[in-house]
């Protein structure tokens, strides 16, 4: 499941929006009450003007979950151009013909912006 997480960063990064975008399970629903194919569109107009994206991820945590599927916890650092943040995630990823897709997306916390000293799993 770290390979899914890792292509979803490096999909993010270099602005392959159909990649990015199928990283997530077909249910997946946003968490900011909002139909899935608002939270698509807005994604891909934001992603289509996003300049030297950079993220790095420190993992906490890893959960594996009675249903099979996985909870990942970590800190992400996102830098581009015009904007930079710090935040602590959770993931939610569960299995769907063998592949491991993001089900559920938390943002747990906003942390103060420094660069972060753990190597990242990216």
């Amino acid at each position: 499941m770290i390979e899914a997480v890792n292509a979803w960063v490096y999909s993010w990064q270099n602005g392959d929006i159909e990649a990015y975008l199928s990283s997530y399970d077909s249910k997946f629903q946003p968490s900011a009450n909002i139909l899935h194919s608002v939270w698509e569109q807005q994604r891909r107009e934001r992603l289509s003007s996003s300049v030297d994206i950079s993220i790095d991820l420190q993992v906490e945590e890893i959960n594996s979950l009675p249903d099979q599927s996985v909870d990942i916890v970590f800190v992400q650092e996102y830098r581009s151009l015009h904007y930079h943040d710090r935040v602590r995630k959770r993931l939610h990823l569960r299995q769907q013909q063998g592949r491991w897709l993001i089900a559920k997306e938390e943002q747990l916390s906003t942390l103060p912006q420094q660069s972060l000293s753990a190597t990242s799993i990216y």
